[in-house]
C-alpha cells in the first residue's frame, strides 16, 4: 500500500464528494454514483488503465500504477460514495427545510396542526394534546379573575369566551366542537407573544416550569444577539456615509446587509421561542389537561418555520453565491442531529464490515463479483505495463461495441437527427393477455424492458442460481400479485407505509439476517464475548474485537442522538437496529450475488408502525421516525456499507493488504468525504435552487412524512384514539400495541420464503432458486434489471452447453470489455456535459447509462 495510491484514492473520493450534486442535478447527467458499481470510481479506473498508465509508461517504467495501487485507489474512493448523492446529501436539506414550504399549500396539514407534533416545531396546541377539551374550557371559563388561570382567560376575545362557555357545558366534546377554542388558544394566547407585555402571569415564568424557563432563556439570548447585530448595522451605516472610496462603501454595504439579515433571522427565532415559552406556561398551569410541546431539537430546519434565508433561498436559489453565504447557523441543529446520526451509522457500518469480512471472505468464500471485476481489469504480467486483458482482442471487441453503442445513443440525445440504437423493447400489447399481472405495482418495466449490457455481462460471472433468481424474481412477484388480485384481494406497496410488498421484503431481510447470524454463529459469538474481555480464539482477529467495541459505541451514540431529537430510547434502539440490519443484508447481497443496483423498498418507520400500531407509536414518535427513515435510508441505492465491504475485499484480494491497514484510510475517507460533500452540496443547492430540479427530493420526500401523519391523525380521530395515542407515556404504550391487519402474516411469509429457499439449496443440489429472489422482488432496481439478468443467465447457459467451460473461460475478457466499455462511455458523457456547461452555462442534454 503506497502513499501515492492512498493519496490518489483520497483525491478521487474528495472530487466525487464535491461534484456529485453538480453532475446529477445541475447538469443532470448519468448519476456519478447511483449504484454499487459507481461510474465515478470504476470509470476512472478504466481511464487510468487505458490512457493514463500507458502515457506514464512512455515516460518511465516506474511511473504507471501497479495493480495493487489501483486496487487501493479504488477501495479508498469507494468509501466516499455513501454521502454525496442518494446516500445522504441528496435529500437532507429538502427533507428538513421544505415541509414548512409545503405546509403553506396544504390546508389539511394546517388544520391538523401537524407541525405541533414535531419536537421543537410549532408551539401551537394540536387536537390530540388536550386530554379533555370540555374540562379545559370549563377551567378557563369559571376561573377566578384574580387567579393565574383567570388572567389567562382575560386574554380571550368576547367571541372566544362564548366558545369557551359553549364547550364548557358540552357533555362529550368532539374535535369539531373544540376547534374554535383550540384556534383561540393558538391565536390569542400563544401567537401574540404576551410574555413580553408585563402581565403578572408571564412575569412569573421562571417559577412556572423548566421548559418555559428554557424557552424564555433562548428567546432572551436571541434578543441579546439581535442588539449586537443592530449595533453593528448602525455602525456600518455611519461608516458607509463617511466613506470616500466607492469600493470600500460597497464592501461595507454588503457587510451591513449581512448584519441586517442576521438580525432579522434572530428576531424570527426569538419570536418562535417566546411562543414556546407561552405554550410551556399554559401546559404548567393546566398540567393535568394540556401536554407541553414535544421535547427535542434539530428535527427540522428553522424549527419547521418558513424562514426566507433557509427555505425560500433553498427553493429559488440565489445565483451568485458562496460558501460563506449558506445560513450555516440555521442548519447547525439539523446537521448535528441528522448529520451526527448519519456519521455514527457510517462508522458503525465500517465496524460491522470489518467484523463480517473474515467470515464472508475466508470461511464462507463469498465471490464478491465487484472485487473480482477489479482484479480482472488490473491483472498483468510482471514485465508488462498493461493489464493482460488489453492484449486480448475479445476485450477490445466488447469495449468498442459498448463504447460505440453509447456514443451513437448519446449523440441522439444531443442531436435528434442522429438515429438511436434501441435498448428498450415494447411488449405492452401482452398486457391484454395478463390483465391481473398488469395491475401489479412495477409491472410496466416487465412489459417495456430495457436491455443493460453491463448487467448481462455481470450475470455471466454469477452462478446459475443467482442470475436465474435475479432474472425471474420480478416475474414471481407479478405472479403472486396477479393471484391475489384474481381472488379480489389488494396487493400493493408504498414508500412510507408497509403494504404487502414492503412487508414481504422486510420479512425476507429478517430471514437473511438470521441466516447470516446462524451461519457464522461461533465466530460472531466469540467476537461479542471477546469484546467484553472474555478469551479470544486464535481465528478471531483482534481487529474484529475492536470493531465490535466501536460498533457498540456508535450504536449507543446513535440511540442517544435520536433521544435528544425527541424519540423514546426504546424506539430509537429499534430504529437503529433495523437500519443496521438493512445495511448488513444489502452488503451481503452485493458480496454474494454482485447485484449492484439495490433498494430494499421498506422503511423502518413503516415496519415499526405496521407491527406495533400507530397508537403504540404515537404521532410525535411517528414523525421523528419518518424523518429519520427518509434522511438516513430514504434511497439506500448508495448505502455506505456495501462500498466498504467491497473495499476491504478489493484491498485484500487485489492488493494483498490486510483489512487492518485499509480500514483506517476508509474511516478517514468516510469522515472527510462527509464534510466535503456537505459543503459542496449545500452551496450548490443555495446557488441554483432545488425547485423543479428533483421532484422526488424537493416535493415527495418532504411531503410524505406529514401526509402520512395527517392520514393517521384523521384515522385515530375517527376511532377516538388520538388523545390516548398522544398522551400515553412510557409503559402505557405496551398495552396499546396492536399490529396492523396482515402485517405479521406477510412479514412471516417473507421470512419463511427466504429460510425455506436457503434450506432447499443446502439439501437439494438441483434446486434452482436463490433466496435473493425474495430480497429484491418488486423493488425498482429489479424491475429495471430483471430482463437483463435473465438474458445474461440464458447466454451463459447456452455458452456452457455448446462451448463447455473452456469456451466460457475464453469469453470472460469479452464480458469484462462490455462492462468496461459501458462505464467508460458513462464517464465520457459526464465529462462532455460538464465541459459544455462550463463554456456555455447551458444545461446539456441528458444521456443516462443506468436508471436514474
Amino acid at each position: 500500500m503506497t502513499v501515492r495510491a492512498v493519496l490518489t484514492g483520497l483525491l478521487l473520493g474528495w472530487l466525487i464528494s464535491a461534484t456529485t450534486y453538480f453532475n446529477d442535478f445541475v447538469i443532470s447527467q448519468t448519476m456519478l454514483i447511483g449504484n454499487f458499481l459507481p461510474i465515478s470510481v470504476f470509470g476512472v479506473a478504466m481511464l487510468l488503465l487505458l490512457i493514463i498508465n500507458p502515457l506514464l509508461g512512455s515516460v518511465s517504467a516506474k511511473l504507471p500504477l501497479r495493480p495493487a495501487e489501483l486496487a487501493i485507489l479504488v477501495a479508498v474512493a469507494l468509501a466516499a460514495c455513501g454521502w454525496p448523492g442518494s446516500g445522504f446529501y441528496r435529500g437532507i436539506a429538502t427533507t428538513t427545510a421544505l415541509p414548512a414550504h409545503w405546509l403553506q399549500t396544504n390546508s389539511g396539514w394546517r388544520a391538523a396542526e401537524v407541525m405541533s407534533y414535531v419536537p421543537g416545531g410549532s408551539p401551537h396546541v394540536a387536537p390530540g394534546q388536550v386530554r379533555d377539551w370540555s374540562a379545559l374550557a370549563a377551567r378557563l371559563h369559571e376561573a377566578d379573575p384574580d387567579s393565574d388561570a383567570g388572567r389567562v382567560a382575560e386574554r380571550f376575545s368576547a367571541m372566544s369566551r362564548r366558545h369557551l362557555a359553549e364547550l364548557a357545558t358540552s357533555d362529550r366534546a368532539t374535535l369539531s366542537d373544540a376547534r374554535p377554542v383550540m384556534r383561540a388558544i393558538n391565536q390569542e394566547l400563544i401567537d401574540p407573544i404576551p410574555i413580553a407585555d408585563g402581565a403578572a402571569i408571564w412575569q412569573q415564568v421562571q417559577q412556572l416550569g423548566p421548559i418555559a424557563a428554557q424557552a424564555l432563556e433562548r428567546a432572551e439570548a436571541r434578543q441579546s444577539r439581535i442588539d449586537d447585530w443592530q449595533a453593528e448595522h448602525a455602525a456600518l451605516r455611519e461608516q458607509i456615509e463617511a466613506a470616500d472610496d466607492s469600493d470600500a462603501a460597497a464592501a461595507l454595504e454588503s457587510d451591513r446587509r449581512s448584519a441586517q439579515r442576521q438580525s432579522e433571522i434572530l428576531e424570527r427565532e426569538r419570536d418562535h421561542w417566546y411562543r414556546h415559552a407561552n405554550r410551556a406556561v399554559l401546559a404548567e398551569l393546566f398540567d393535568d389537561l394540556l401536554l407541553p410541546a414535544p421535547e427535542g431539537s434539530g428535527v427540522l430546519a428553522a424549527q419547521g418555520r418558513v424562514d426566507p434565508d433557509v427555505v425560500s433561498d433553498l427553493m429559488q436559489g440565489r445565483g451568485d453565491f458562496s460558501i460563506r453565504q449558506v445560513p450555516w447557523g440555521s442548519w447547525t441543529p439539523v446537521l448535528f442531529t441528522w448529520g451526527g446520526l448519519a456519521m455514527l451509522i457510517g462508522l458503525a457500518s465500517l465496524a460491522l464490515a470489518v467484523i463480517v469480512h473474515p467470515q464472508w471472505s475466508r470461511r464462507e468464500l463469498l465471490p464478491y463479483p465487484v472485487a473480482r471485476f477489479v482484479e480482472e481489469i488490473s491483472r498483468r504480467d510482471e514485465k508488462s505495463l498493461l493489464p493482460r486483458l488489453l492484449s486480448n482482442s475479445l476485450f477490445w471487441y466488447g469495449f468498442a461495441a459498448l463504447l460505440a453503442l453509447h456514443l451513437v445513443n448519446g449523440l441522439h440525445a444531443w442531436f435528434d437527427q442522429v438515429p438511436a440504437i434501441p435498448r428498450q423493447f415494447d411488449f405492452t400489447a401482452m398486457r391484454e393477455l395478463f390483465p391481473n399481472a398488469s395491475r401489479v405495482p412495477g409491472s410496466t418495466a416487465y412489459f417495456l424492458p430495457t436491455v443493460y449490457p453491463s448487467v448481462i455481462a455481470f450475470a455471466f460471472f454469477l452462478t446459475f442460481a443467482v442470475s436465474f433468481s435475479l432474472g425471474v424474481s420480478q416475474l414471481l412477484f407479478l405472479m403472486l400479485g396477479a393471484v391475489m388480485i384474481a381472488q379480489g384481494l389488494s396487493f400493493s406497496q408504498s414508500v412510507i407505509t408497509a403494504e404487502q410488498g414492503n412487508l414481504l421484503r422486510f420479512g425476507a431481510y429478517g430471514g437473511i439476517a438470521l441466516m447470516i447470524a446462524y451461519t457464522g454463529r461461533r465466530y460472531y459469538l466469540n467476537v461479542l464475548t471477546s469484546s467484553v474481555g472474555l478469551p479470544r480464539r486464535k481465528d478471531t482477529p483482534m481487529s474484529s474485537v475492536w470493531a465490535a467495541r466501536l460498533l457498540a459505541v456508535c450504536l449507543v451514540g446513535a440511540v442517544l442522538l435520536l433521544a435528544q431529537a425527541g424519540l423514546a430510547p426504546v424506539l430509537a434502539a429499534v430504529f437503529v437496529l433495523l437500519v443496521m440490519m438493512m445495511m448488513l443484508v444489502l452488503s451481503r447481497i452485493v458480496a454474494e450475488t454482485g447485484a449492484f443496483f439495490l433498494q430494499p423498498w421498506w422503511m423502518p418507520v413503516a415496519v415499526m408502525t405496521a407491527l406495533f400500531g400507530i397508537e403504540a407509536i404515537g404521532p410525535t414518535a411517528f414523525i421523528v421516525l419518518a424523518i429519520a427513515s427518509i434522511v438516513i435510508v430514504g434511497d439506500p441505492r448508495e448505502a455506505l456499507m456495501p462500498y466498504l465491504t467491497n473495499a476491504l475485499q478489493i484491498g485484500e484480494r487485489s492488493a494483498n493488504t490486510r483489512p487492518t491497514r485499509v480500514a483506517p484510510w476508509l474511516a478517514i475517507m468516510v469522515v472527510t468525504g462527509f464534510v466535503v460533500a456537505g459543503v459542496a452540496t449545500f452551496t450548490l443547492q443555495y446557488q441554483h435552487g432545488v425547485a423543479g430540479v428533483d421532484t422526488w427530493t424537493n416535493r415527495n420526500l418532504p411531503s410524505m412524512p406529514f401526509g402520512q401523519l395527517n392520514h393517521y391523525l384523521a384515522e385515530m380521530n375517527a376511532y377516538d384514539t388520538l388523545t390516548e395515542a398522544t398522551t400515553a407515556q412510557g409503559l402505557e404504550r405496551l398495552s396499546m400495541v396492536q399490529p396492523m391487519s396482515g402485517a405479521v402474516p406477510w412479514t412471516i411469509l417473507g421470512l419463511v420464503l427466504v429460510v425455506t429457499t436457503a434450506a432447499a439449496r443446502l439439501r437439494l443440489p438441483w434446486w434452482p432458486l436463490h433466496p435473493v429472489a425474495f430480497l429484491v422482488w418488486g423493488s425498482y432496481p429489479i424491475q429495471m434489471f430483471a430482463a437483463s439478468f435473465l438474458l445474461g443467465c440464458l447466454v451463459k447457459v447456452a455458452i456452457v452447453k455448446f462451448a463447455g467451460t473452456a469456451g466460457y473461460s475464453r469469453l470472460v475478457p469479452l464480458m469484462v470489455g462490455v462492462i468496461a466499455g459501458e462505464l467508460s462511455a458513462g464517464l465520457l458523457w459526464m465529462i462532455v456535459g460538464g465541459t459544455y456547461y462550463g463554456f456555455t452555462g447551458i444545461t446539456p442534454a441528458r444521456y443516462a447509462i443506468f436508471p436514474g
